[in-house]
Formats: structure tokens, sequence, C-alpha cells
């Protein structure tokens, strides 16, 4: 019976042993898993910070050049200014806007379009109507303007009426901008 004794204690003592030793990996397996997890979520934030430090070097970026380009239009403004023959504004950028699809390209409207150019103007709107051609033209100032229905004159215009409540002076990318909006009769 001592034998048998013996054999139910070692028995429970292996039994005992072997549960710790499942539990005591289990734990560890479970720790080291959790630990993993950790290490991914912190790289997910690390990644999300870089991201955000990326859009704010970008944002920052973007804010610098719109800065460098601000100061440079006013140093060229400032030196047009300044120089003995050079004129109050500088060309605006675009010289005359594009024909729409629906309209077609006639050679009243070329012939505005040209002088617009030479005067330093832009075309925005172009109409024929039975009365006349309806046009919307911009410029740096009324003196463009006035030079550019001069040469429209000399190319076979008759008359043109000036539309007051249509016009008006604005700013344009830091820029005075003069509309003015006329029929134009041939």
């Amino acid at each position: 019976m001592k034998k048998f004794l013996n054999a139910v204690i070692i028995l429970a003592l292996v039994i005992t042993a072997a549960y710790f030793f499942f539990r005591y990996f289990e734990e560890k397996a479970l720790k080291e898993e959790q630990i993993e997890k950790r290490r991914q979520e912190l790289a997910e934030l690390r990644r999300q910070e870089s991201e955000k430090a990326k859009e704010i070097e970008v944002e920052e970026k973007k804010r610098q050049e719109q800065i460098i380009r601000d100061r440079q239009q006013r140093n060229l403004i400032a030196d047009s200014r300044n120089a003995p023959d050079a004129f109050a504004v500088p060309k605006p950028p675009r010289i005359s806007s594009a024909a729409p699809d629906n309209t077609a390209v006639s050679s009243k409207r070329s012939i505005i379009a040209d002088a617009c150019r030479k005067h330093r103007c832009r075309l925005v709107k172009y109409e024929d109507k039975p009365d006349g051609s309806f046009i919307t033209v911009q410029g740096p100032d009324q003196n463009g303007i006035t030079d550019m229905l001069n040469t429209l004159r000399d190319k076979g215009m008759r008359d043109f009426k000036y539309h007051a409540d249509l016009s008006h002076v604005g700013w344009s990318d830091g820029i005075n901008v003069f509309t003015a909006v006329y029929t134009i009769k041939w």
C-alpha cells in the first residue's frame, strides 16, 4: 500500500508540475503576443505621425512658396513703377481666353482679340449679337482699353456703346483690374 501511495503522490506531483509548466508557457506566449501587438500599434502611430509631419511640411513649403511668389509679384510691380518707360501694371499672365466650344471663331472676334493683346488687355467674353458684338474686356487701366478701342476703330468699327452698369474695377491676384463691357457696331 505504501508503494501505491508513493505512486499516487508522485503522479499528483507530476500532474501538478505539468499543469504549472503548461500555464507558464501559455502565459509567456500570451505576453509575447501582447508585446507584438503593442509594437504594431506603436509602429502604426509612428507612421501616422510621420504622415502628419510630411503633410505639415508640404503645407509649410506651399505657404513659403506663396510668400515668395507674392514678394516677387510686389517687386515686379515696384520695379515696373520705378522704371522710366514701364507700364503701371505688369502684363496679366493670360492674354486672351479661348473661344467657347459652342461659339464659332469669327474674324471680328479675332480682330478684337488681336487688339486686346496689342494693348495689354484680355478678352473675357465675346458674343455675336444682331446689333453688334457684345464684349467684356479686362485691362490694367482705362488707358489700355481706350487704346484698344482706337485700334478697333482703325480696323472698321463704326461705333460702340459702353455699359457702365456692368463695368467695374477690382483686384485679381493682387493686381488692380479694370473690367469694361461694350457693344461694338461694325
